[in-house]
């Protein structure tokens, strides 16, 4: 969200206030305002949340299962944004990895064990020690609208049955 689109206050949260509730709350109030301005890439509320709708597609029909930790390469500031969305839309936690040093990005990777690494081509390359982490590449070509524009749901995670639900 951008500064000053919706006033902060401590007062009247329930528990489903997030970050993402109130992301969804201003896209489907104002599709049409400018959400991200980075560099020459612009997107809309309604063009990001279609987008991070689709990034989350993608990681759900990749296996995510539900809490599981991302590692996120470094990408493209407006790219960036899409992708940590799509992974609160597809109830996963990130950590974003350094690509611009190989070592300390391996070590973190080492340290955090992610179900996957989102990355683009070279930063994987930058990052594979060899071993068998699961890579999801980023800055290809976006699944098309028709298969992941709408948000994901909890329901269809389910039905894939894959995953064994753990906790509530």
């Amino acid at each position: 969200m951008t500064r000053g689109s919706e006033p902060f206050t401590h007062s009247g949260r329930g528990p489903g206030d997030t970050v993402l509730s109130r992301f969804e709350r201003w896209a489907r109030d104002t599709p049409g305002a400018q959400a991200v301005a980075a560099g020459t890439d612009s997107l809309t509320y309604g063009q990001l949340d279609a987008r991070a709708n689709q990034s989350a597609r993608h990681l759900l029909d990749c296996g995510l299962p539900e809490r599981a930790v991302v590692a996120v390469g470094s990408a493209p500031r407006a790219e960036l944004v899409v992708l940590l969305l799509g992974l609160l839309k597809a109830a996963a936690a990130c950590t974003v990895i350094d690509v611009e040093n190989p070592r300390t990005g391996q070590r973190q990777l080492a340290a955090v064990r992610p179900f996957a690494l989102l990355a683009d081509t070279a930063e994987q390359a930058r990052l594979d020690d060899g071993g068998d982490l699961r890579v999801i590449r980023i800055g290809g070509p976006s699944p098309s609208p028709t298969t992941g524009s709408s948000p994901p749901t909890k329901a269809g995670r389910r039905s894939r049955g894959r995953f064994p639900r753990t906790g509530t």
